[in-house]
């Protein structure tokens, strides 16, 4: 096992950005891929750090439910679940992609997004939700709450974001 700084990983899959501080270990290419497609999924939805790890971390929990995939790929890219991910989405390309242009390290929480993916994957920030936390939705975007809101409990967590988190849906 082989100990690399973020930078290093960073410039070999998702090319050169400055500020890398924290330390990590890469124990294959499959988890650089599932760091990148966990990232891709947090920069997709939002590009606010402090909300980052709360979207990140029902990704997980998606993951580990079994529910709609094996890999963070095949969660990500279930149909309608994350919708800048969803066929004919503007930005649906650049989301897939991410990672993988030069200047893509410049975007705005691209960065915090990918640091966010390496602390969940690797466990050095702890989930702030129960294992059954899986959905979540931003009532700025929609003007009535997703119908699978009714089903589940809302999550209270202790930071203001723009998302609703829930547990429980069927």
């Amino acid at each position: 096992m082989k100990v690399i700084y973020p930078c290093v990983i960073v410039c070999f899959f998702f090319l050169t950005y400055r500020g890398c501080d924290s330390q990590f270990t890469v124990t294959s290419p499959h988890d650089r891929e599932e760091i990148l497609w966990l990232a891709r999924c947090i920069y997709s939805e939002t590009k606010l750090k402090h909300e980052q790890k709360y979207v990140g971390w029902v990704v997980y929990n998606r993951l580990r439910s079994g529910k709609w995939g094996n890999t963070y790929k095949e969660v990500v890219l279930s149909p309608y679940q994350f919708s800048g991910f969803n066929q004919g989405h503007s930005k649906r390309s650049l989301h897939m992609t991410m990672g993988s242009r030069q200047g893509d390290q410049l975007k705005i929480g691209w960065k915090d997004a990918v640091d966010t993916a390496t602390a969940i994957y690797y466990g050095r920030i702890s989930n702030p939700f129960r294992p059954s936390a899986l959905h979540f939705y931003s009532p700025a975007l929609l003007s009535q709450p997703p119908s699978w809101a009714k089903y589940g409990r809302r999550v209270d967590i202790k930071e203001n974001t723009r998302f609703v988190f829930y547990e429980g849906v069927p």
